[in-house]
């Protein structure tokens, strides 16, 4: 071949070898900046979403592609949706703060650098596990004048039933006024001290102040859960539940008269705080069950 005929194939030969060298380009600037692309047609697939206690599913999930991120869609018994990220690659992935023993309809999508997404999954539900009651009481007797005091409610180990990561405190205000609260805790009783005292695991259960100033109110003659907090109750040791009533307006109470020492008290001492913020203070004993009617765990 002439030097004449190279001429004019040159033209030719760079159409074709100058696009496949910037085909391979791209896809190493991709390797090398962290760049990914996904097939749009190719859902991820859900493998399963399981209940792993009270408040928490557990995703997991496979995708024929490694994109920058997943996104999920939940959907509530009530049809509201909710979308969250979970990492890439993909890996067991855990949804919480839920409500217990509730069903909820997941489905999922791949994302890339661009923010183009594939399709959504085919859709996959998952139930949270129930929550288990650990000590219980039925409150009958109404006791007012409760407004300024802090109780601390000690509960013996001996009258626990179960253990579990989270826990919800349900509350009984008297049939003669609302219980309005400011501030709950709870913790497991120091191994030395006073029977009051609490552990170096105090968790806050309700602060007003983190609500906007708005008491925990109870009405009158109800019963009513506290917010479920992540606290470990071990039932092989005593339980503290410590609640600070607001100086205003009346608060009242239910309490159960009979119960032994051996299973539960009641410790209480007029001034906001007092019980979860100092150690060894003079409280006054009564020996029945004030106000915790139900403690669960999961």
């Amino acid at each position: 071949m002439n030097l004449h005929s190279w001429f004019i194939l040159l033209p030719v030969i760079l159409m074709v070898i100058v696009p496949v060298m910037l085909l391979v380009g791209f896809a190493g600037c991709d390797r090398v900046f962290g760049l990914t692309e996904i097939d749009p047609a190719t859902a991820p697939i859900i493998d399963s979403a399981a209940g792993k206690d009270g408040v928490t599913i557990t995703l997991t999930w496979h995708s024929n592609d490694v994109p920058d991120s997943y996104q999920f869609e939940r959907t509530d018994p009530e049809g509201n949706i909710a979308n969250f990220d979970a990492p890439s690659p993909a890996a067991p992935f855990d949804d919480s703060g839920l409500n217990p023993a509730t069903s909820y309809t997941y489905r999922v999508r791949a994302v890339d650098t661009s923010g183009e997404a594939t399709d959504w999954s085919a859709s996959v539900s998952g139930t949270t596990l129930p929550l288990v009651s650990t000590y219980a009481k039925t409150l009958t007797v109404p006791a007012p004048g409760w407004e300024g005091y802090t109780i601390v409610q000690r509960i013996e180990a001996t009258s626990l039933t179960a253990t579990g990561p989270h826990v919800r405190i349900t509350l009984q205000a008297s049939s003669e006024s609302d219980a309005s609260i400011d501030r709950v805790y709870v913790s497991q009783a120091a191994s030395a001290g006073k029977p009051y005292d609490s552990s170096a695991d105090l968790t806050v259960v309700y602060d007003s102040a983190t609500n906007q100033q708005q008491p925990f109110v109870v009405p009158a003659g109800t019963q009513k859960s506290l917010p479920i907090v992540a606290y470990t109750i071990n039932k092989f040791q005593p339980l503290l539940i410590a609640i600070d009533f607001s100086a205003t307006p009346a608060s009242g109470v239910e309490y159960e008269p009979s119960v032994p020492n051996s299973e539960a008290m009641a410790y209480f001492l007029l001034g906001s705080e007092a019980a979860v913020r100092t150690r060894s203070v003079n409280y006054a004993q009564n020996s029945a069950v004030l106000f915790i009617t139900n403690v669960e765990v999961g």
